[in-house]
C-alpha cells in the first residue's frame, strides 16, 4: 500500500512541476496502449486514435521547445518531427 501511496504522490508532484510533459507523457503512453490494442484487434479506429495522441503530444513537444529552450531541445525536435512524420504515413497508408 505505501509502495502505491508514494507513486501517486511522485506522478501528483510531477504533474503541478511539470504539467505540459504530464500531458505528452499521458498522450505517448495512451498511444502505446492504443496501438498495442489495435495490434491484437486490428480495428482502424483504435490505429487512428493512436496516431492522432502522438501527433498532438509532438506538436506540444515542438511549441514548448519553441517557447522554453531545454539542453536537450535538438533532439526533442528531431524525434517530434519524426513521430509526425511517421503517424502521417500511417494515417495516408491506411486511409
Amino acid at each position: 500500500m505505501r509502495y502505491w501511496q508514494m507513486t501517486w504522490g511522485r506522478l501528483l508532484n510531477y504533474s503541478q512541476v511539470n504539467p505540459f510533459g504530464f500531458v505528452e507523457v499521458l498522450m505517448l503512453s495512451l498511444a502505446i496502449v492504443l496501438l498495442l490494442v489495435w495490434g491484437m484487434m486490428a480495428q482502424l479506429p483504435y490505429l487512428i486514435l493512436s496516431l492522432s495522441y502522438g501527433i498532438g503530444a509532438s506538436l506540444s513537444v515542438l511549441i514548448r521547445s519553441a517557447y522554453f529552450t531545454p539542453p536537450q531541445r535538438r533532439l526533442n525536435r528531431i524525434t517530434a518531427t519524426g513521430i509526425i512524420m511517421l503517424s502521417f504515413w500511417g494515417f495516408i497508408s491506411n486511409i
